[in-house]
């Protein structure tokens, strides 16, 4: 695993450094070969695409996702139309258009991409016309739909252009699921052709008597023991033919080749289910493959429908396998997730997508407990989600109900291994480092305020430990205090690591956010401290004290002017101990490379785009910087080189 990680680390490294070489080849099996945990050989080259989405770099092998993650980010966080943004809606074609769409849909719950160009383009009525239904119609026409003939000439207001996007676009995918199903179908029967074992397994076909039966004692040893269970041993080669295991938790089946290597395996479950199979060093889960085959399912006349057994399969999702499920659901989906898939299952009413997702999710929920994983923020949220979408009327969406599992399963994972904690004390007196979550915005200030003697001050009087080791949490900007459990400190292990005290001020912040939205009619507009954000916005809700935004040609003046003029300048105010800032790279303003600064040892660190440091300290000639992933370590850039890389500086002035 350690493998596969170092080389997706190496993957993002090279995809930023290799942007201008436009025709390279990409290897994307080799890519999904590697981040499924295959092996790959020295030599191989593996590249992805990546792109920024709400201040996080994503990676992936679909250019499309990366168009619409693009597109995305354009559209909802600045101006449509600047430079970059009519380069992003110009690589929309015939061939990915239907792709770019669905893609969009999946990152935005609220807008379709039609409807956000036509909203930012108000002054431009062509351009969903232009970027969108006119790709739509070609596409229609190569897909031999009927019906399209001229559209695009009778199109003359917004409203004819969502009704004829919308119409074409439902067709279009129509046509897509048959084609899926059809391959589908031909890849199940090649599957069935091939599968070793039966779907439900006769337990008396696995003991002693009834193996005996089957081979012949003459040639084979049929024997049974604690450790390795029943076994069945060729006699003059002594090689293993099958070896059946059994436990509590079901029935395990390896079979062998003449040469005694292992051919296939199946594991049943205790209900004598078949959970999943192996064959040539491929799994198969019979599971998935039903409840894929109820979302696709046609009728007689070719139109989409759902499988009448799907609340019995996926009522065979349980605690123990769900997460297999879902994973093995999205691989065979080419990354569309089950919850998603069920919640635009339009064959099924409101109220039963909602059911089923709740089976879903709360066997989740169930195997995370089980783990000893807090769960208590995560159910309240899908469950308010869940909620919403009953009532909701037209298409729904799972989108922020699987970004809760995956935050789920990253506590699981975390669960498994030992982070350092150090326990709570009302002070913020040690390192830490940041989690999994894109929080930079808001541990850059605590630590720029943790390294300024009266800042340090305000930030120890936010937290106190009561009797119990509960922590509390006083936010001076709202003006709302928050007890932060034990259980909820040390079992919310996707935040930061070190200093708990600095866990517990995520937590209330987190909590504070979705509080301003908890009584919303749409808790898809929930915040999150892992959407990114302003340190500026940190400093107001920490201390209630305004802190400033300064990006390239703000509305306070240029940001190189207000750094470093002579007089007053915020770098003479840092060196003075009168301001603490915070420095970040808004890659969506950056059109240079980026400078590297220093260690204590001399040696380059690379500073990374839409990542935030704490500004510690300055001089005469560096900038001294602290990384929030580890704030052990300090980082030094000449005045020159910060100019060149930084954009944005959030400042907090002590004197004001």
């Amino acid at each position: 695993m350690d493998e596969v990680k170092k080389i997706r680390f190496n993957i993002s490294d090279s995809t930023r450094s290799d942007k201008k070489v436009k025709e390279k080849k990409e290897d994307f099996s080799k890519l999904t070969e590697a981040l499924n945990g295959g092996i790959v050989q020295d030599g191989d080259t593996i590249q992805i695409y990546s792109y920024k989405l709400n201040g996080k770099i994503k990676t992936t092998a679909n250019e499309n996702e990366k168009i619409a993650g693009k597109i995305y980010e354009q559209i909802n966080r600045i101006n449509l139309f600047n430079k970059n943004t009519p380069k992003e809606l110009q690589k929309i074609n015939s061939d990915n258009v239907l792709e770019i769409i669905n893609e969009y849909d999946k990152i935005s719950p609220n807008q379709t991409l039609l409807e956000a160009i036509i909203e930012k383009c108000s002054t431009d009525e062509n351009a969903g016309k232009e970027y969108l239904v006119k790709p739509l119609i070609e596409q229609a026409k190569k897909s031999e739909l009927e019906n399209i003939g001229d559209l695009l000439d009778n199109l003359n207001n917004n409203a004819e252009i969502k009704e004829t996007a919308s119409r074409i676009i439902k067709q279009l995918n129509a046509a897509q699921r048959t084609s899926n199903t059809q391959r589908t179908e031909k890849t199940q029967d090649s599957a069935d052709s091939e599968q070793p074992f039966p779907n439900e397994l006769n337990p008396n076909d696995y003991t002693v008597e009834s193996l005996k039966k089957r081979y012949p004692s003459d040639k084979y040893l049929v024997q049974e023991s604690s450790y390795e269970g029943l076994t069945v041993r060729d006699k003059e080669t002594q090689n293993l033919v099958i070896k059946v295991y059994k436990d509590s938790q079901g029935t395990y089946i390896t079979k062998y080749d003449k040469e005694g290597r292992e051919e296939s395996f199946a594991n049943y479950d205790k209900n004598n289910q078949l959970r999943f199979y192996d064959v040539k060093g491929e799994r198969h889960y019979p599971i998935v493959d039903k409840i894929y085959d109820d979302i696709y399912a046609r009728n007689a006349m070719g139109l989409p429908t759902t499988g009448k057994d799907i609340d019995k399969h996926i009522e065979m999702i349980n605690p123990e396998n769900v997460r297999e499920v879902m994973s093995a659901y999205a691989k065979k989906s080419g990354g569309q997730g089950l919850i998603d898939a069920i919640m635009k299952e339009y064959g099924l009413p409101a109220q039963k997508r909602a059911e089923l997702v709740s089976h879903i999710t709360n066997a989740y929920i169930e195997y995370a407990e089980s783990k000893g994983v807090y769960t208590d923020d995560i159910r309240d949220r899908i469950t308010q989600n869940i909620n919403y979408e009953r009532r909701k009327v037209g298409p729904m969406n799972g989108k922020n109900i699987e970004e809760n599992l995956e935050l789920l399963d990253v506590r699981i994972s975390n669960s498994s291994y030992t982070q350092e904690k150090i326990a709570p004390n009302g002070k913020i007196d040690a390192d830490f480092a940041q989690g999994g979550v894109g929080d930079c915005w808001l541990l850059g200030a605590i630590k720029a305020a943790a390294n300024h003697p009266e800042a340090s001050k305000m930030l120890d009087d936010l937290v106190s430990v009561d009797a119990n080791g509960n922590v509390i949490v006083e936010l001076k900007g709202p003006g709302k205090k928050y007890i932060i459990t034990q259980e909820e400190l040390y079992g919310s292990n996707e935040l930061a690591t070190g200093d708990m005290d600095v866990r517990a001020i995520e937590i209330a912040v987190n909590k504070y956010f979705h509080d301003e939205y908890e009584h919303s009619w749409d808790p898809h507009k929930s915040n999150d401290i892992g959407e990114g954000g302003q340190s500026a916005m940190a400093f107001e809700v920490l201390f209630g004290k305004g802190g400033k935004n300064y990006v390239d040609e703000s509305i306070y003046g240029n940001i190189y002017d207000i750094l470093f003029t002579v007089n007053n300048s915020l770098i003479e105010k840092i060196k003075k101990g009168k301001a603490i800032a915070v420095a970040s790279v808004s890659s969506a303003l950056k059109f240079t490379p980026l400078k590297e600064g220093m260690d204590e040892n001399g040696n380059s660190v690379s500073i990374n785009e839409n990542h935030a440091y704490s500004v510690v300290d300055a001089d005469d000639k560096y900038v001294y910087l602290v990384n929030p992933w580890d704030t052990s370590k300090v980082i030094k850039m000449t005045h020159e080189d910060f100019k060149d890389t930084f954009n944005s500086v959030d400042v907090l002035d002590m004197t004001e």
